[in-house]
């Protein structure tokens, strides 16, 4: 952590921000730090080949995903690219978000 926040710092003081956002985003890295220790296990996927990433997400994704009731009886390809397609977000504490999710015709 020391490292990631020594170069968000830096990148704040470049970027001349005001306290009030140093401060929240100190709070969002020290949420993020405590949710997952440091280890981004997104990027580490994202950075596999195509096939190993899809192969990977589909066990580490699949009990979620089936706890949706719309996806309970798909079929294993869909819930394949379902998995494929899922990100992992974290979101700093107390803050409502909206989601867009634009769907392809």
């Amino acid at each position: 952590m020391h490292t990631r926040l020594r170069s968000v710092e830096w990148w704040m003081k470049r970027k001349n921000l005001p306290q009030s956002f140093r401060h929240r985003v100190r709070q969002f890295e020290r949420q993020r730090w405590a949710a997952t220790r440091g280890v981004d296990e997104m990027q580490i996927v994202r950075d596999l080949p195509e096939g190993l990433r899809r192969d990977i997400k589909y066990p580490l994704c699949l009990d979620l995903v089936r706890q949706v009731p719309l996806f309970q009886h798909m079929d294993d390809l869909v819930l394949e690219n379902i998995c494929d397609r899922v990100k992992s977000l974290i979101f700093p504490q107390g803050r409502d978000r909206k989601f867009f999710i634009p769907t392809q015709q």
